[in-house]
């Protein structure tokens, strides 16, 4: 739910919140018992397919159904110094803690929970690494995203997740794994998401297609291809199906995941439109909406709405600037800029 949430964040109002919340539960349970370990009983030990596939594309079917933000809130959506440091933060804990997500269901088996600590460590490396490398690459040489190192360098933990523990994935495996998804989960914020919101009208508030929704399909995908070659003593589900036989039920799980979640979100968000509409001098991006807040948030709202309105303005002469020789971009401060100026006028004199 807490990924669903992402998608749709400061665009739903607490009501529909609520609506979409019971409406999630119901069918995510649902479709966890009934199908994926029920009908067709994938292996799905780190909740790749149950939890990140199914929350990142139900919170992308309610986000295409309420909408895209075009009201005057619409110019406060943004990250600032303070949310970006928070925010790294808590990717930190996530990555120290992100093994004992994955490996929960089988501390009563040491071999497997040790392969699901190991695993998802190695995986979150190579997914760190390939944040760090693709970031640069994607930014057009200028340097780094925050939005990368806070969140495609945890996608490793979401590749590895249905194929944690088992015994045919050796450590270059969970490497490569964790790589190719730290690599997919930075090119859907420099690209896909860009594309998806100009070309479909989608709008993915925290991109939770990104960390999860994309690096979730690949452990899907993943997972057919390891549990097809793992010999019948490696496997947890399906021993006694054929390689063939196992691979297609993973597929299927991840197939069935995708379509589900993707209806399922779609009608939520046209159930909590129908059931609890925002009015029509609702604010997006504006918590005042629905909470209790400061009596200096009115005008700390407003600093930001005005902020980028100006960093907008700033950016086209930002990026007419040619920071070295290299062909880097330079900050531009205008403080500096108007230091600089009066110096040269002083120096004139």
């Amino acid at each position: 739910m807490l990924i669903s949430f992402g998608a749709v964040l400061g665009k739903a109002s607490v009501d529909q919140l609520a609506v979409v919340a019971v409406l999630e539960v119901v069918c995510y349970a649902a479709h966890k018992q009934l199908v994926l370990f029920g009908l067709l009983s994938v292996e799905d030990v780190g909740g790749s397919l149950s939890i990140h596939l199914w929350g990142a594309y139900f919170g992308l079917g309610c986000a295409y159904a309420l909408g895209v933000p075009t009201d005057r809130g619409a110019a406060a959506e943004g990250a600032d110094k303070k949310t970006d440091v928070l925010a790294l933060l808590g990717t930190t804990v996530l990555f120290v803690y992100w093994p004992s997500f994955v490996g929960a269901e089988v501390t009563g088996d040491a071999g497997a929970s040790t392969r699901c600590t190991v695993n998802t460590y190695l995986a979150l490396c190579g997914s760190a690494l390939a944040s760090f490398l693709c970031s640069g690459l994607g930014n057009g040489g200028v340097g780094l995203r925050a939005v990368d190192v806070q969140n495609a360098s945890l996608a490793g933990g979401v590749g590895i997740g249905a194929i944690g523990r088992l015994k045919a994935v050796t450590p270059g495996g969970a490497l490569a794994v964790g790589l190719l998804s730290g690599a997919l989960s930075t090119w859907g914020y420099a690209s896909a998401q860009p594309r998806l919101l100009s070309t479909c009208g989608l709008h993915d508030t925290c991109g939770v297609h990104n960390l999860h929704g994309m690096p979730a399909l690949l452990s899907g995908v993943a997972s057919a291809l390891f549990v097809a070659v793992a010999s019948r003593d490696q496997v947890y589900e399906h021993g006694a199906a054929t390689p063939g036989e196992r691979a297609a039920y993973q597929l299927l799980g991840t197939l069935a995941t995708l379509v589900a979640a993707a209806v399922a979100g779609v009608l939520a968000g046209k159930v909590a439109n129908a059931a609890a509409p925002r009015g029509a001098n609702y604010v997006t991006f504006h918590d005042a909406a629905g909470w209790d807040v400061g009596e200096d948030y009115e005008s700390a709202w407003d600093a930001a709405l005005d902020g980028s309105k100006h960093n907008a303005t700033l950016d086209g002469s930002r990026k007419g600037i040619d920071g070295s020789k290299t062909g880097k971009k330079a900050t531009v401060n205008i403080k500096d800029v108007e230091l600089a100026a009066n110096t040269s006028a002083h120096k004139a004199v």
